[in-house]
């Protein structure tokens, strides 16, 4: 409805994941689970169908997981607008804190060390596609999650506390069927929702842009 309507469209790819490619083989090993957060303070919680505690609720399910697997460590990579003190506060209640830390790297430094990454509607899920790490799509809230990653076959399900438990156990020992066909529905999503990631985006971008310069 814009009275500045778009001359072109045109799927160009990402030039931040020119340094990335499609994985070849789907990698499980590593030393800990990764769940990467999304916002969740109240401020950010914006549809009615979001509440402040859906992460309290994941990581609730995340440490009841870890509690029945000994020796099993689990890493958070909250985002920036979350609830981190609760967090702190319920790792220690569980008396996790051992096994369960919070950390600040960047998500792109903690893919490889990670068994299986549980990751939220974000954009996070993509990214660890990129290392071939088996998914877990950790959604809580009672709206569908906004990324299909379990329709693409790119993740399992994990919409409720009990699935995520099983979800995170399988993710880890996938048969070669199953790893097979998880890396064939994380390389579709790549193409899909990445666009072309053959390293040469920024090039695209660029001549996209001169080109539509030289027009005018």
């Amino acid at each position: 409805y814009s009275q500045r309507q778009p001359e072109e469209i045109a799927v160009l790819g990402n030039p931040e994941y020119d340094d990335l490619r499609p994985p070849g083989a789907l990698d499980a090993s590593g030393d800990f689970w990764l769940w990467i957060g999304r916002p969740h303070a109240a401020a950010k919680c914006y549809a009615p169908s979001r509440s402040p505690l859906e992460g309290v609720r994941i990581l609730h399910a995340l440490l009841a997981a870890c509690a029945k697997k000994p020796g099993q460590r689990l890493v958070i990579k909250p985002h920036p607008y979350d609830a981190v003190e609760r967090y702190r506060e319920m790792i220690a209640a569980w008396g996790l804190a051992d096994r369960v830390t919070l950390s600040d790297e960047r998500p792109l430094d903690l893919f490889a060390r990670a068994s299986v990454v549980a990751s939220e509607d974000s954009t996070a899920a993509l990214e660890a596609m990129f290392f071939g790490k088996p998914l877990v799509h950790v959604h809580f809230a009672p709206s569908p999650p906004t990324l299909p990653l379990v329709d693409y076959g790119a993740a399992l399900a994990g919409f409720h506390p009990e699935e995520v438990a099983e979800s995170l156990e399988h993710a880890g020992r996938l048969s070669y069927a199953a790893a097979a066909e998880m890396l064939a529905g994380q390389r579709r999503f790549l193409q899909d929702y990445a666009g072309p990631c053959d390293g040469r985006a920024a090039e695209r971008v660029a001549a996209f842009v001169l080109r539509k310069a030289k027009t005018r």
